[in-house]
């Protein structure tokens, strides 16, 4: 029976049903189909439910000609045919949803104001919500910085969007950008000091295989072990830097007049960190300094090596660069003497000679507990970057200082609120080992704007410390004091102690990401922003799981936190 003998008298109540048109089936969408499967399916349905409309529509004419002629076709349509509109577009709806892929990306949750969640039409998302043009990129990994993120795909290639008032996408002609963005330029310049690395086609994009990013730096590691910079450093007075450039500075990219090879002003496309002592394999961002893991070339061994901007401010230093440096400002320079008038050079009461020799150089960095030189002795397993803190894990390749498990702790820098987890709030300029981490078994770690992070080779038992006023220590379950910190490791219960296998731990600015062997993800810290995704904009005092649809069991392989949102990887698109 068709629907035109199956309808109504003009004029009465119609409900569109395609499933009834012509005699045709609807095919049911199969779990288990690739997505060429899914695509056909999902065309046959539209097809069916198109000709049922056409159908009604046919049958409809003399009335709809009629209403025309009067004029006004919205006003004087009859109710019966808006009523099938409206079911046709539900239909529709449900059909698209069925067959929709199963999310294969990327989701962001939290503030995109800037665009941080990639997309124009999210600009705040308090539930995770996939990067629709992410969707078929096969991203393996992103980084989160404070304002834009950085990925890369199974296939070397990096994509950036959010903020780049300072450069920190790697691309000249955009500002903000709510879309994701193809990043060119990972050539390597003829100049660099590390010896042995693998080997480059001229003229060809290198692959990458890591990031990382800060509050407007972005680093990124290629698979022969070289670094390259974007984005700017910026010190306590707003001041922009970048990395040095090298003498055989390719000319790829348009370069704007008034950077030169200065380390002054924003770096807007990849520059190669020549001055990288050794190999690089482990690359981390701090809010304006870096922190890497380099191959010694003298014996194989494992160091750390740091650079930025050092945290240097009229003479104090807050040491998160576990090497000394001096203070870049010349606070003695009057502008208003009769030899400075006429100078427009904002950097003007710089030592930029000691910027560009000391801070953005990568150096090895300095341990309270062992002579430089022994050095060569403590292989560096793990680093992570805070605000201003630097968090290591490290062995002695001899004795094993970590005792029990071999692995020792040390930590560094601005330590206002313990974030350093040595008992006190007393900064330090070398690596200090905290001690009551010993034997833990430490093997991995993450640092926030002033908390800290660190996770046993078990995944059995995190600890925290460091500032918890917003909830990022995940131990107390009220509201804690404005100020509240701990000054030593606290240990951290997921769902009400009960025993988890953690992967993967993130630390965003004031919040928290740990992924558990079961491919959940659980959140805490300061929710204000969204950034938890718990579908409240409200503190979480203790690790709360973040509901994700059924479908998405399973497929979660990376969590990361950012300054004021957060993203999660899931397993690559179906083929």
């Amino acid at each position: 029976m068709s629907l035109s003998q199956k309808r109504k008298i003009p004029g009465s109540p119609y409900m569109f049903s395609p499933s009834e048109s012509s005699g045709r089936k609807i095919v049911k969408s199969q779990k288990k189909t690739n997505r060429n499967e899914r695509k056909r399916l999902r065309l046959q349905e539209f097809a069916n439910l198109n000709s049922s409309m056409a159908d009604f529509a046919r049958d409809q004419q003399v009335t709809l000609i009629r209403n025309i002629n009067m004029g006004d076709f919205c006003d004087k349509a009859p109710k019966f045919y808006v009523r099938a509109v409206k079911q046709y577009l539900e239909k529709a709806a449900e059909i698209q949803k069925r067959y929709e892929p199963v999310p294969r990306g990327v989701l962001v949750c939290g503030s995109g104001d800037c665009g941080q969640l990639g997309s124009d039409q999210m600009v705040t998302s308090n539930t995770p919500k996939e990067i629709m043009n992410l969707r078929y990129a096969n991203i393996k990994s992103v980084a989160c910085g404070g304002l834009h993120n950085a990925a890369i795909n199974y296939g070397g290639s990096v994509y950036t969007w959010g903020c780049n008032d300072d450069g920190s996408l790697g691309k000249i002609d955009v500002d903000n950008t709510y879309s994701p963005v193809v990043v060119k330029g990972f050539l390597p310049s003829r100049t660099e000091l590390a010896v042995g690395l693998g080997e480059i086609t001229q003229g060809k994009d290198e692959s990458i295989v890591a990031l990382a990013a800060g509050d407007c730096q972005t680093l990124a590691l290629s698979s022969t072990g070289r670094v390259y910079m974007f984005g700017a450093y910026k010190d306590v007075e707003g001041k922009s830097w970048r990395d040095v450039s090298p003498s055989d500075e390719r000319r790829s990219h348009p370069d704007p007049p008034k950077n030169g090879s200065s380390p002054k002003y924003p770096q807007y496309w990849p520059q190669h960190v020549w001055q990288m002592p050794g190999k690089c394999i482990t690359i981390q961002c701090g809010a304006s300094f870096n922190a890497a893991i380099v191959v010694n070339k003298d014996n194989g061994n494992s160091m750390c090596v740091t650079w930025g901007i050092g945290s240097v401010l009229q003479g104090v230093d807050t040491g998160n660069f576990a090497r000394p440096v001096d203070e870049i400002k010349n606070y003695q320079y009057d502008p208003d003497a009769e030899e400075n008038k006429g100078n427009n050079d904002p950097y003007a009461a710089y030592f930029v000679e000691i910027v560009r020799d000391s801070h953005l150089v990568p150096k090895p960095v300095l341990w309270d507990d062992i002579p430089p030189s022994l050095d060569y002795k403590r292989n560096v397993l793990n680093v992570a970057c805070g605000g201003f803190h630097l968090l290591v894990i490290a062995n002695d390749v001899q004795s094993g200082n970590g005792k029990e498990g071999g692995n020792a702790m040390y930590s560094c820098g601005l330590n206002n609120y313990g974030q350093l987890g040595l008992g006190d709030t007393k900064n330090r300029d070398k690596l200090i080992r905290i001690s009551s981490l010993d034997g833990k078994n430490i093997s991995k770690t993450a640092a926030g704007y002033h908390h800290s992070l660190c996770l046993n080779n078990s995944g059995t038992t995190l600890y925290s410390f460091g500032r918890g006023d917003s909830g990022q220590l995940g131990i107390t379950s009220t509201l804690p004091p404005s100020g509240y910190f701990e000054n030593q490791p606290m240990e951290v219960s997921l769902i009400n102690n009960k025993s988890v296998i953690i992967e993967e731990i993130s630390c965003g600015d004031n919040h928290n990401l740990a992924l558990t062997f079961e491919k959940d993800v659980y959140t805490w810290g300061f929710g204000e922003m969204s950034a938890l995704g718990h579908a409240k904009d409200k503190d979480e005092y203790c690790p709360k799981k973040v509901i994700l649809s059924s479908e998405l069991k399973g497929l979660v392989r990376e969590v990361k936190g950012g300054g004021q949102h957060s993203a999660i990887v899931l397993e690559p698109t179906e083929t």
